[in-house]
C-alpha cells in the first residue's frame, strides 16, 4: 500500500490529506492493518473483512490489533448471509475498532456481493476446491435461495460518500444499519 500511495503522491493533484482505502475480504484486512504502518491513511472502508480472532477454516488467521494511534474513520460493509466472514466476526472487529466507525449490513447478500458480476463470481467461488471442501456456497440458482443480485456496486458507491463522512469521533456507540441491495 505504501508503494501505491508514494506513487500517487508524485501527482500534484493528489491530496495527501485525503487518503482513504477500500478493500474486500483479504483486501478488507489489508486496509484495516495499513493505518498501523502508514500515518497518511485518513479513512478506511472494509467490505466483509477477515481478521477476527476466530476465523472459519480456510480463512486468514491474522488477528487485527487496531493500534493506529489516531482516529481513522472506518466504514464496515457486511453481508447478511456471508458464510466465510460471518456477521459475528464483523461485530468483533467493530468492537475492537478504536476509531470512529459505522456498520452497514446488506440483507439477502453473501460474500460475493462486493464484486462485479456477482452471479458468476458466486458460482466460480462455489466450485473452487477450497470452497467445495468448506461447503460455503450452495449449489443452484442464487435467486431461489433468496439471495438478491444486481445493483449492489452502484448501491455501495452511492452511499460511500454519504456514509464515510458521517463517521465522527462522537459515533463511537454505533448502531448497525441494515440495508437492502437494489435490484437492477
Amino acid at each position: 500500500m505504501r508503494f501505491v500511495i508514494d506513487h500517487m503522491l508524485k501527482n500534484p493533484d493528489f491530496n495527501a490529506d485525503q487518503v482513504g482505502l477500500v478493500g474486500h475480504s483479504f483486501g478488507g484486512w489489508t486496509v484495516l492493518v495499513t493505518p498501523e504502518v502508514d500515518q497518511r491513511i485518513r479513512a478506511v472502508v472494509a467490505l466483509a473483512p477477515c481478521g477476527n480472532s476466530k476465523p472459519r477454516p480456510g480463512i486468514l488467521k491474522a488477528t487485527l490489533t487496531f493500534d493506529w494511534g489516531r482516529n481513522v474513520p472506518t466504514l464496515y460493509l457486511a453481508a447478511e448471509n456471508d458464510v466465510p466472514i460471518p456477521l459475528d466476526g464483523i461485530y468483533e472487529l467493530i468492537e475492537r475498532t478504536r476509531a470512529s466507525k459505522r456498520l452497514f449490513v446488506l440483507r439477502q447478500s453473501d460474500h460475493a456481493h462486493f464484486v462485479d458480476n456477482v452471479e458468476q463470481e458466486h458460482e466460480r467461488m462455489r466450485t473452487t476446491p477450497c470452497q467445495r471442501r468448506l461447503g460455503v456456497y450452495a449449489k443452484g440458482n442464487a435467486a431461489d435461495r433468496g439471495i438478491v443480485f444486481g445493483g449492489t456496486g452502484a448501491f455501495i458507491r452511492a452511499r460511500l460518500d454519504a456514509c464515510a463522512l458521517r463517521c465522527r469521533a462522537a459515533d463511537r456507540n454505533f448502531k448497525p444499519a441494515v440495508l437492502r441491495p437494489l435490484v437492477a
